[in-house]
């Protein structure tokens, strides 16, 4: 009797929405954990890109900067 009880749970389990879009859930978090580590690496590039910038002016290099 007990197994036939948690075979039904199972069953209302899966028919819950949630777990209908179970798939879109995932992937959604995938993407934003990807999103998150896009930006980390950016934010990671950009900050190289400045520290090389000031070693260039540091060093008194004729170096065009964009925006400047």
């Amino acid at each position: 009797m007990d197994i036939d009880m948690d075979i039904e749970i199972i069953h209302r389990a899966r028919a819950t929405p949630l777990a209908a879009h179970r798939r879109d859930i995932e992937w959604l978090v995938l993407g934003l954990a990807l999103l998150g580590l896009f930006t980390a690496v950016g934010r990671l590039e950009g900050a190289l890109v400045e520290l090389a910038a000031a070693r260039v002016d540091a060093l008194g290099l004729p170096i065009a900067r964009a925006g400047v």
